[in-house]
């Protein structure tokens, strides 16, 4: 193959990486850890380098820093370094290939990166996984000149040797996982020793010195975050298991094959075909011979001692996930490629039946990257934006977990009070009634955003449960990560029942009456409902209140669904024959047509949607709604009013 014909096909190979990489870049709101790179990254570069201030190495933080200032911060711009980095990283498997085993090895590597849907993943995501995958690669890159037989003494001293200390810098200053490639050449490198196998002596000397200036050149650094890293430490021996090991490498093949966006089901069955060509590509390398053999067996070990020492610190790391493992992800390709290249060699057509099934597997993987928003990485922008459209003058947003900072400080919406609930204040019933009471006086409506897992920040739920008492529920939904909800502070007539009922629900609630603050309201307005239950029976189901206002047409203008008592009140918890007052707020569109209205209520099981039957006293079916009786809305114009 002539070098054009090369050339033009490693562009075409770009090309395409670079087209899956760029397209949809900004379509995903950033998630909590790519917040708060940015957060990190806005700080001024002492507090960047300082350490504490994030688990990672600085390096990724200070390019993102001056990427900031040069392209600003959209979310385009904040994902291009990653992108870049993912983007060089396919011509470099190329030459690793080819330099490991053959030119259509190569190729075939540099294609795979291309489209390997965990690497498509992470090149559209605003950390350092994908820095550190280039740097580790390159890495190993200058490693192989620098082992290469024939190489001249003068032409490999300098020139390599700082390509070699900057490019595994590089990888060591983007994440510590960088750290198992260098082991896996120090492997290697000792065993070239053993057996033998240098051109010139003076190397024995020259690749213990170069180790240890890398690891000199990383002192300051664990210096400064070594009582951090203490802290997240978390000594778990029992996971010291063959079980746990094999648990590691199945969930980091499985990602390097597939990525994370397919559902199980569908893995368990395309996964023995990657573990096909794997063991293909193994048994390449473990065949070749000559000065072939320590370079594919580089190439094995880039795989294998990443996965085996992941596991080895395991247990003394606060989790593992197999993004910190893309590290090795380009020797997973380059074995892959040899795999792919030994089918061809069996006959021609398999060459082609195992490229289809690759591809073929990888743009089903992409397609549910891209457009099932099952895999979505988060939401919290579209909650922010929701929040800015439909806020109102006076609102206050409270938010619970400092976890979200990063989040907020991004998606900040403009105009509107905003405060952080501390953990402490949240730990006491009095505190968090003085502080919420101080917090909300003065503003008619409060949004409350519950982010991450409750039970570390408010396992009581007392935020909800105080709004809940001292407000109407005016609306819930989640946003992957967390949920947004909004209260009305004022109430319908307290302990008054306006409407006496006697609404049975299947003989396990009654709703025994209902108040409303007006019987008219204005399009635009809020209508307060407070509905009374009394329990029947022990219920062991938490069922869901809806609350709907319907036109003549049945059409649903306005409607509230929740757990009773804003969402912290479960039927499941009622004892019998206690009464329960249930608050809700129904926002009226301000398109909503004049005329009569109809209110009605009832109970369903949220995982079936099945509505709570209401009984006459016979115990016969009459319905699976309560009519509670009509408002009137009237035109902003005041017609009738």
């Amino acid at each position: 193959m002539n070098s054009t014909t090369r050339m033009f096909l490693l562009l075409l190979v770009l090309l395409l990486a670079f087209g899956l990489r760029v397209y949809r870049l900004d379509y995903q709101d950033l998630w909590g850890d790519e917040a708060y790179s940015v957060y990190v990254s806005r700080m001024a570069l002492p507090s960047v380098v300082r350490g504490g201030v994030d688990t990672h190495p600085p390096l990724y933080h200070i390019l993102l820093h001056f990427l900031m200032g040069l392209a600003g911060d959209s979310v385009f711009a904040l994902r291009f370094l990653p992108l870049a980095a993912s983007l060089l990283l396919v011509p470099l498997a190329y030459r690793l290939g080819r330099a490991t085993f053959d030119e259509p090895t190569g190729f075939l590597a540099a294609f795979l990166c291309a489209i390997a849907p965990f690497q498509v993943y992470y090149a559209q995501e605003t950390r350092m996984y994908s820095l550190a995958t280039l740097g580790s690669a390159l890495s190993v890159w200058y490693c192989l000149r620098l082992l290469r037989p024939g190489t001249s003494p003068h032409e490999r001293r300098w020139p390599l040797w700082g390509g070699y200390v900057l490019a595994t810098e590089m990888a060591l200053y983007s994440h510590y996982y960088a750290f198992f490639v260098v082991a896996a050449q120090a492997i290697l490198i000792l065993a070239l020793a053993l057996a033998m196998k240098w051109r010139s002596r003076s190397d024995l000397v020259r690749w213990p010195a170069v180790f240890a200036l890398l690891a000199l050149s990383y002192v300051p650094w664990i210096m400064a975050q070594m009582s951090f890293l203490g802290s997240k430490a978390d000594a778990r021996y029992d996971e010291y298991s063959l079980a746990f090991l094999f648990e590691i490498t199945r969930r980091t093949i499985t990602a390097f094959s597939l990525g994370t966006t397919i559902h199980p089901p569908v893995t368990s069955y395309l996964m023995p075909g990657f573990i096909v060509l794997l063991t293909g590509g193994l048994i390449s390398a473990l065949r070749r011979g000559g000065d072939k053999r320590w370079k594919s067996w580089l190439v094995i070990l880039w795989l294998m001692v990443p996965l085996a020492l992941a596991w080895v610190v395991n247990p003394v790391m606060p989790f593992f996930y197999e993004r910190y493992l893309l590290v090795c992800a380009p020797a997973f390709a380059i074995l892959i490629a040899a795999g792919l290249r030994r089918m061809a060699r069996w006959h021609g057509a398999a060459l082609a039946v195992g490229l289809i099934f690759v591809t073929a597997t990888s743009s089903y993987a992409l397609r549910g990257y891209y457009f099932d928003g099952t895999f979505s990485k988060g939401q919290y922008g579209r909650m922010m934006a929701y929040v800015e459209r439909h806020a109102q003058d006076g609102d206050l947003l409270l938010l619970d977990n400092p976890l979200q900072t990063g989040l907020f400080d991004y998606y900040r919406p403009a105009g509107v009070d905003a405060h952080f609930l501390s953990r402490d204040v949240l730990m006491d019933d009095a505190r968090t009634d003085q502080e919420l009471a101080r917090l909300t006086a003065g503003h008619p409506r409060v949004w409350l955003v519950m982010f991450g897992n409750p039970a570390e920040y408010d396992p009581h739920y007392r935020a909800e449960s105080w709004l809940a008492a001292h407000g109407s529920k005016a609306f819930y939904q989640g946003f992957l990560d967390a949920t947004l909800s909004l209260y009305v502070m004022t109430l319908a007539e307290e302990s008054v029942i306006q409407q006496p009922l006697r609404a049975n629900l299947d003989n396990q609630v009654m709703l025994v009456g209902y108040s409303l603050n007006t019987p008219q309201i204005l399009a635009g307005e809020t209508l307060l409902l407070t509905l009374t239950w009394q329990a029947l029976a022990d219920v062991s189901t938490s069922y869901t209140v809806f609350t709907h206002l319907l036109d003549g047409d049945n059409r649903i203008w306005a409607q509230v669904d929740s757990i009773p008592v804003g969402g912290t009140y479960p039927t499941s918890e009622w004892s019998v024959g206690e009464v329960v007052t249930d608050n809700y707020a129904l926002l009226i569109p301000g398109d909503a047509p004049p005329g009569e209205y109809t209110l009605e209520a009832g109970m369903y099981e949220l995982a079936t949607l099945e509505r709570l039957p209401v009984v006459d006293d016979a115990g016969r079916k009459v319905g699976d709604h309560v009519i509670l009786g009509t408002v009137e809305v009237l035109s902003r114009r005041g017609e009738g009013y």
